[in-house]
């Protein structure tokens, strides 16, 4: 290992700076972006860039991804209905109008 030391002093010098540079990007940080607890933030890695945010134009899967997790619905399925009725999601209450 002495040998290879002395032979070459600069490669030695630029795996010692690679190692303190890895050293210090590897800390942890306490807070996150914008100041978040990172225990209590989901963070989900998305391959692309969404088109669109807007429910009338998006119809890619990236766009889908998104406004699943950041937009309900007033209502939503029940699931564990044969008929699948409506459930509560956003609103509290709803009346059926008859014509």
């Amino acid at each position: 290992m002495r040998a290879f030391l002395n032979r070459s002093p600069a490669l030695f010098s630029v795996l010692i700076f690679f190692f303190v540079v890895l050293a210090c990007g590897c800390t942890k940080k306490r807070n996150g972006d914008y100041g978040l607890d990172l225990k209590s933030t989901l963070r989900i890695n998305i391959l692309t860039e969404p088109p669109s945010l807007d429910w009338n134009k998006s119809g890619d899967t990236t766009s889908a991804l998104i406004q699943d997790n950041i937009m309900e619905g007033l209502v939503e399925y029940n699931l564990a209905d044969p008929n699948l009725s409506l459930t509560p999601a956003l609103a509290t209450e709803w009346r059926f109008r008859k014509k």
